[in-house]
Parts: structure tokens; C-alpha cells; sequence
């Protein structure tokens, strides 16, 4: 069902002509590491315009097995500590629902936590110039451990 529907998203786009950028987005676990070949040729089938790997992150101890075997996938290897992040300056995330959140990493009851705006509400501009966007986007830029969803999160800078 998810691949039918970026089929015919990515087709809608090029029929339309529109310079829409679709990305697809693999979470690389230990359970699926094995296929990260797949999804690059599924993505280069698909005609998505970009594949983005993703470390999983781990929340909690107990989510632990997760973690992927090979350290290069791994978040957690080897990282020092980001003290910074630009993922709320360089890019935003709108669900489904409208609801607009920093960064794909804020997830669970953090999204209502830390909801910026919703678009069918209010535009991208308003969102971007209210209160709660420069207060958590100036909390990352200054210590991101000031946003709670973002004390244990390796990427931004």
C-alpha cells in the first residue's frame, strides 16, 4: 500500500510538472539492516528524488535492541555529544493532520508537546515567526538540551 501510494504520488508530480521533491525515508534497525540495498533500488524504481538513512533513535534503555549491529549505522558509535542543532533552521516537518513539529525525531506525546502550529490553521510564515518556533529553533541554536525532546539526540549540526 505505502509503495502504490508514492507510485502515484511521484506520478501525479510529474504529470503535473511540479518541482515537488519527494523523499523517501528508511529507519535503519538491526531487524533491517540486511536491506538497505533493497530500498536504494526500490527508490531508484520508484523515481523519488532523494533516499535518506536514518539512525534509529533510542529513547529508552529497553529499545536498545534496535540498535543495528554495524557500528556505521549506529548513531551511538563512537559520537561525541552535539551541544547544537540546525534541523528546526533547516527544515521543518508537517504530519498529515497539518500539525507542523521541528524535526522528524520529535515523536509520541512530544509532538503535541512541542507543536509549532498547524498549516491548515495558520501559514508556513506564521508558524515560523511564532513564539514557540523561535523559542525551541533559539534553544537549539544556543544548548538543544533546553528542549527536552532534544536532550538525547545525536544529529543537527
Amino acid at each position: 500500500m505505502v509503495v502504490k501510494n508514492i507510485e502515484q504520488l511521484v506520478a501525479i508530480r510529474n504529470q503535473a510538472g511540479s518541482k515537488l521533491e519527494i523523499e523517501l525515508q528508511f529507519i535503519i534497525m538491526k531487524h533491517n539492516e540486511h536491506e538497505i540495498t533493497d530500498i536504494e533500488a526500490l527508490a531508484r524504481k520508484l523515481g523519488v528524488d532523494k533516499l535518506r538513512l536514518k539512525t534509529v533513535l533510542i529513547k529508552r534503555e529497553k529499545w536498545n535492541y534496535l540498535l543495528p549491529k554495524n557500528d556505521g549505522y549506529n548513531r551511538y558509535a563512537g559520537a561525541e555529544e552535539l551541544k547544537t542543532c540546525h534541523k528546526p533552521i533547516n527544515e521543518l516537518v508537517v504530519n498529515s493532520d497539518g500539525t507542523v513539529i521541528p524535526c522528524c525525531y520529535v515523536v509520541g506525546r512530544d509532538v503535541e508537546k512541542f507543536r509549532l502550529g498547524n498549516i491548515t490553521q495558520q501559514s508556513i510564515e506564521e508558524v515560523m515567526k511564532s513564539p514557540a518556533y523561535s523559542g525551541f529553533a533559539r534553544n537549539c541554536l544556543t544548548d538543544k538540551g533546553l528542549n527536552s525532546c532534544c536532550a538525547n539526540c545525536n544529529e543537527g549540526t
